[in-house]
This record gives C-alpha cells, sequence and structure tokens, in this order.
C-alpha cells in the first residue's frame, strides 16, 4: 500500500513538491496532456458520413444558398471546431443532394409500396424567389409500422401555361414513377378552376370518379368565405383594380378608401409605416396617450400590422391591432392634416397629406370592431383545420363539424347585422334538418341591393363616397357582405355531399360515431339512411374483399 499508493497506517502520506511537475511533464512527452486527449477522442470519434449528412439535412431543411458554404467564415469556423471536418465547394454540395436523392429514391419507393394504406397526394404551384414555376406534390399514407405518415414525393418546374392539363401531365408522371397507379386515395388541392380539370384529366387516365377522390382544401374555402365578407363578390375586380397602382399611389389610395373603414384602415397603415419619421411620431403619441393607461402585460409601443392586401388573415390581423391602437390612429390623422392647415395658413408651400380622406370617424371604428367579431370564428376554425401529422388539429372528422357551426355563426351576425326596420327575433342556431338546403333569411332579397344617400343603388362601398356612409348603410353593407360570405360558405358546405369521406370520419371517429348526426339531422332519418346506404356500398366496394393486417409494429 505504501509503496503503490502511498497510504500508510497513520493515512495518505505527502508527496514531494516536484510530484505535480513530474505527471505533467510525463503527460506532455507521453501524449497525455489533456486538452491533447480531448482534440485526440473528437478526431477519433468524427464520422465524416454522418457530418456530411447533417450538413445536408443544415442546407436542405434551411434553404441554404449553395454558395454559402464556400464563405471564408463558416470554414474557418467549421475546422476549429474539428480539423478534419472539410466543407465541399458549392459544386460538391450540388452533387451530394442530387446522389443523396437517388439513394433515398429506392426507400421512399419501397414505403409507398408497403403502405398498408392507399396513397393519398396532395399538390399546390408555387413560384420561387428566382420566379421559377413549381409543383410541390406531398404524399400521404400509413406506412408499414401503422404510422400516418407525410413526405414532399417531388417538387418538379412547372412549365408552360398553369392550366389543369399541363399540372395534370407533371402529377402523372410523378404517380408512374413511383408506382402509384393502383394505389392512388385521394387529391387535395385547392379550389382554383384549373385544379378541377387538373383531377378530372387525372380521372380519366387512371379510371376513378373525379368527384369522390377530390378534396378541396378547408383552409382555402374559409379565405374565399372571409373574402366575401371582406370585400363583397367582386374581390378578383378589387385586385385588378390594384394592378399595376403601386407607382400610383393617389390612385392605389382611392381604390382602396372606396372600400370602405378597411379601406381607408389599410392606406393609413402603409402612409404610417412607409417612412420611419412617421413611424416615429405614432410611437411618440403612443408613448402619450396609451402606455399610460396600458393593461398589465402591454408592452410600451407597438408597431402596425400591414395587411397583405386581400389576404384576409393579415387584414384581420391588422384591424385588431388598430382597435387598441386606435386613439393614437386617430391622433395621428388629425395631427397629419393639422399641420397642413397651419402651413396653408402661413402661406407655405405644404402638400394636402395623402391620408386627409381616410380620417376614421366613430362608425367606422364600430364598423372595424364587427368586422373582427365577425371574422374571429373564421380564423379559429382556420387553424382547427390545419395542423401537422399526430396533432389535434387538421384532421378530416373536423371538416363538417366546422362548416355547420360558421354557418350558424354567420346566420347569426347576419340577423345581427340587419338594418333596424328590417330585424326581426334571433333565429336559433340552425338545425341540421336544414342541411344542404338552408336558403338565406326570406329577407335577405330586400338587402342585396343597399341604396345610398345620394339616391345611387350598389351592393358594394366601392361606388359610395365614404363620407355620404352612415351607420344605417354600415348595417346594410354587412347584411349583405356577410350574406355573401353565407352563400360562399353553403356552396362548398353542399360539395361535402360529393365525398363520402367527410360523413365516414365522423363516423369512425370513437366520440362522435352515428351519435352526431342523429343528433345534427333530427327530423331528417331519410338522411341517415341514406348515407349509411352510401358507407356501406363504399366499404364492400373498396375494403371488403382486403384481409385485414395488424402493422409491424404499434403506431406509437
Amino acid at each position: 500500500m505504501k509503496a503503490e499508493h502511498r497510504i500508510s497506517a497513520d493515512g495518505e502520506m505527502p508527496r514531494s513538491p516536484g510530484h505535480h511537475k513530474k505527471r505533467k511533464l510525463d503527460r506532455y512527452f507521453g501524449g497525455y496532456d489533456t486538452a491533447t486527449a480531448i482534440e485526440n477522442t473528437a478526431l477519433a470519434g468524427f464520422n465524416l458520413l454522418e457530418f456530411r449528412a447533417l450538413l445536408l439535412q443544415w442546407v436542405i431543411a434551411d434553404n441554404i444558398a449553395f454558395n454559402k458554404i464556400e464563405s471564408p467564415h463558416l470554414r474557418r469556423l467549421i475546422t476549429y471546431a474539428n480539423s478534419r471536418a472539410q466543407l465541399p465547394s458549392h459544386t460538391s454540395i450540388s452533387r451530394w443532394i442530387t446522389k443523396a436523392y437517388d439513394q433515398q429514391l429506392g426507400v421512399v419507393t419501397e414505403a409507398l409500396a408497403s403502405a398498408i394504406t392507399k396513397v393519398s397526394l396532395s399538390f399546390d404551384l408555387w413560384t420561387s424567389g428566382s420566379s421559377v414555376a413549381l409543383l410541390g406534390v406531398v404524399t400521404h399514407f400509413i406506412d408499414a409500422k401503422g404510422k400516418p405518415t407525410s413526405m414532399l414525393l417531388s417538387l418538379p418546374r412547372q412549365q408552360g401555361k398553369h392550366t389543369g392539363a399541363s399540372i395534370a401531365d407533371n402529377v402523372a408522371g410523378i404517380i408512374a414513377e413511383y408506382g402509384l397507379e393502383h394505389s392512388l386515395g385521394f387529391f387535395i388541392t385547392d379550389n382554383a378552376s384549373n385544379n378541377a380539370t387538373c383531377i378530372s384529366a387525372l380521372a380519366d387516365e387512371f379510371r376513378f370518379s373525379a368527384k369522390a377522390k377530390w378534396i378541396r382544401c378547408s383552409g382555402h374555402v374559409l379565405n374565399l368565405v372571409a373574402q366575401s365578407i371582406l370585400f363583397g363578390n367582386n374581390v378578383d375586380a378589387l385586385e385588378l383594380d390594384l394592378l399595376g397602382t403601386q407607382d400610383e399611389e393617389w390612385r392605389h389610395m382611392d381604390i382602396w378608401r372606396r372600400k370602405g373603414p378597411c379601406g381607408k384602415l389599410h392606406n393609413i397603415v402603409k402612409y404610417i409605416k412607409r417612412s420611419p419619421q412617421r413611424i416615429e411620431q405614432f410611437e411618440d403619441i403612443q408613448r402619450r396617450l396609451i402606455s399610460p393607461t396600458r393593461p398589465a402585460g402591454k408592452a410600451e409601443v407597438y408597431k402596425l400590422v400591414e395587411d397583405n392586401d386581400t389576404r384576409w388573415n393579415s387584414m384581420d390581423d391588422c384591424i385588431e391591432r388598430a382597435l387598441y391602437l386606435h386613439s393614437a390612429i386617430d391622433e395621428f390623422v388629425e395631427k397629419e392634416i393639422d399641420n397642413w392647415h397651419v402651413a396653408r395658413r402661413r402661406k407655405q408651400r405644404a402638400q394636402r397629406p395623402l391620408i386627409a380622406d381616410d380620417r376614421l370617424t366613430i362608425d367606422d371604428w364600430v364598423v372595424l370592431k364587427a368586422y373582427h367579431e365577425i371574422l374571429q370564428p373564421i380564423k379559429k376554425s382556420t387553424n382547427i383545420l390545419q395542423g401537422q401529422i399526430g396533432g389535434r388539429f387538421g384532421a378530416i372528422w373536423q371538416v363538417l363539424p366546422q362548416f355547420e357551426i360558421l354557418l350558424t355563426h354567420l346566420e347569426e351576425q347576419r340577423q345581427r347585422h340587419l338594418p333596424i326596420q328590417g330585424r326581426q327575433a334571433a333565429p336559433q342556431p340552425s338545425q341540421p334538418s336544414q342541411r344542404h338546403d338552408r336558403p338565406p333569411n326570406d329577407d335577405t332579397s330586400q338587402h342585396q341591393i343597399t341604396r345610398g344617400k345620394d339616391g345611387t343603388t350598389t351592393s358594394d362601398w366601392q361606388d359610395i363616397e365614404c363620407e355620404t356612409l352612415g351607420y344605417i348603410d354600415a348595417e346594410q353593407h354587412f347584411s349583405t357582405n356577410i350574406n355573401a360570405g353565407w352563400q360562399k360558405l353553403n356552396e362548398y358546405y353542399k360539395r361535402l355531399d360529393d365525398n363520402v369521406v367527410y360523413v365516414a370520419a365522423v363516423v369512425l371517429h370513437p366520440r362522435m360515431k352515428w351519435r352526431y348526426f342523429k343528433t345534427k339531422w333530427t327530423g331528417r332519418e331519410d338522411w341517415l339512411s341514406t348515407w349509411k346506404v352510401e358507407l356501406d356500398k363504399y366499404w364492400r366496394h373498396n375494403y371488403e374483399h382486403k384481409v385485414a393486417s395488424s402493422p409491424a409494429t404499434s403506431a406509437g
């Protein structure tokens, strides 16, 4: 013990002063100093193939430009971390990605072939930053282990005109490449007319029913509904009017101004955010008017939210922020106009503020608040109907119930915003027995056309000067536009009957089953009988002949 471990009967024996120095020298000359040992361990544990795989994953997932790999700063950083980790050139990284794609092609094909369900496809067109039209095709299926799976299958260039036939040719090529001709499930797209043509062409080629296989993107449907509420039935006309006006600021603002309070707010937000000086002025007003009495948890100042032209959700975000900052917005506009008047009195040359005609009245703010209240349930349903695999939201069984909730909401809101002389007792929530043939309230026709105070007749704000609009006119406008939104939603609600999957998904949900429809379709037992026959027919055609098999492992 004394010789080997320097321990005596009295305990540990003291070491000589030169002992620690000797150990350091031994480690140094013997290659065992701590830093070197750590470095040797790092080098020994470095896996070049794993490094390349992680590098490719970063470049692909984060959309890193290939030339960024050649950054000298990045190269020094990587080399400092591990001298064996050498970064490739931008041409090499391109070759690596192509090689990795070829290697994974067989893996993906095998996964699709071993799927225990049919393979559904969703696709949409997308324009890259370099103005290249791409067709993103994503596949959805249950894999051999029982796990719900989605993967990007292909991202080919979409050349030429984006006709339905052209898109169908691209999709058909991908179907053939992966051997999916006999295992096609559903096709999920938005409601664009070229997609309808595309699905029809694919149905002819692969012999299936276009109606029965086409699932329309629910989020896109709700987007159309909200646009109808905000802008009426002429959203496309508005976009055409705005086209090419970006360089003519006054004309662009005038077009928006004619859309009423939402358009005026749009102009104010654009005007403020266009200048750093105006932003500073607006923030100073916030500090003076809003910050001293702001609710707990609110920041001292907020930026205005700029809407993205006719994208309704951004308009709702814009309205929500503006409602909180309304006193600061009013103060800013008044100050701009006052400064202009002062300059004129002093005979100074000053341009009339572009937002002089965008002053928001009390009635305008009432209108904006009402829009926000109307759109909130639509935004909530949009969030519910979108989601990732394995999440709580985005399941097909949620579509039909959410559409019914929103139809009821719009019926109630329309009744609430009828002009006073046309108001009736608030209707009860729509009973399921009205499904598929719910007409607008009987007095719809008399409110489809509203009359301005100047005698002009219109179904929109567009042709009426904002100054002539009073609160009663706003109520008539709401009645018309809410009805337009209701009609748009009901149009697509009826189309749910084209596809058995919506009812089947509810029936197969363990918490809902047929009980949901028995409750919702009270008094319409014939509908229950019809759908039971349809579901039985669908099951016999698609699944009765198949032998049930369990996945290799639990879905987990």
